[in-house]
């Protein structure tokens, strides 16, 4: 079955994908059954039974072991926890129980995350599932993907393309990847290398009339303290800029970018204010076929 098979009939499911990686016994037996009987029997007979096993058996430890009744700061009891944990796994499909409090989907300011975490999850265990890796591998692909630097040195080892990168600090130092290690004279970018969801990410820009820069607060704001908080709109020479963020980099690891612009054309549609992307997963199955796996920012 290809790609584009999984995605379409399983794509929802991907909890029983998850209990395949870990699980070989219940992997080899869903391979068996792919190779013999039609994928949508597959579905209905074996599927769904060990969905629902798989989660019930998960939602009672992850509410014992994780959720806010064993550290009695709620009223709920524990079997009203167990109802709405089980309720959330199934209307956002792909959602483990142990993720839901990891992620602290049980908490009212975050529940607008769950619905991307869901798909975030079903893409990563179908992917991984039709390309005969481990759990192991899951979770090193992961860790390279979630270190921005280790995932762009990655993209030049293998000869593809990846964004420029000026400099990257950490630990109060500056790692300069560009030959005369200076800033720019124009907007720039710094996001955190190792958070998601564009979270610090922020510009900055230049004014060549003071020939000073400005950082920019950032549009989705960081889980951790931001060290950058409070230099919104102040005006920095270049020397400024780079003591600034070896400073702060002692907290968080910064990579200094070029600011990138929509193309003219694309900028009369989108405007200019923000980078307009498209996202594209591509797999690659056992045979080494490669197809397009999803493509969500095409759909919006």
């Amino acid at each position: 079955m290809d790609v584009a098979a999984h995605q379409d009939l399983f794509g929802l499911w991907s909890v029983f994908h998850i209990g395949c990686l870990r699980f070989p016994a219940a992997r080899k037996t869903a391979l068996a059954l792919h190779a013999v009987l039609p994928g949508r029997l597959v579905y209905r007979v074996y599927w769904i039974p060990f969905l629902l096993v798989y989660l019930i058996a998960t939602a009672s430890k992850a509410v014992r072991t994780s959720g806010p009744g064993t550290r009695r700061i709620t009223e709920t009891s524990l079997w009203q926890q167990k109802a709405v944990l089980l309720r959330t796994c199934f209307r956002f499909p792909g959602l483990l129980p142990v993720e839901f409090y990891k992620q602290k989907f049980s908490l009212p300011k975050y529940a607008g995350r769950i619905e991307g975490a869901g798909h975030n999850f079903d893409v990563r265990a179908i992917s991984h599932l039709v390309s005969g890796k481990t759990i192991t591998d899951v979770e090193h692909d992961a860790a390279l993907v979630h270190d921005k630097m280790k995932f762009f040195r990655f993209l030049g080892e293998n000869g593809l393309p990846g964004g420029s990168i000026l400099a990257l600090f950490r630990r109060g130092n500056a790692e300069w990847l560009v030959s005369d290690e200076t800033i720019p004279q124009d907007d720039l970018f710094i996001k955190s290398a190792h958070d998601d969801g564009g979270r610090g990410a922020r510009r900055i820009f230049y004014d060549p009339v003071s020939r000073g820069y400005s950082i920019e607060r950032p549009g989705a704001p960081m889980f951790r303290k931001d060290p950058l908080a409070e230099i919104g709109k102040v005006r920095l020479t270049g020397g400024d800029l780079i003591r600034l963020l070896c400073r702060s980099s002692e907290r968080v690891e910064w990579i200094l970018m070029p600011r990138l612009r929509n193309h003219p054309r694309l900028a009369e549609l989108a405007g200019d204010t923000t980078l307009a992307t498209l996202r594209i997963a591509t797999n690659r199955d056992r045979q080494g076929r490669f197809s397009v796996f999803s493509s969500p920012g095409a759909s919006r």
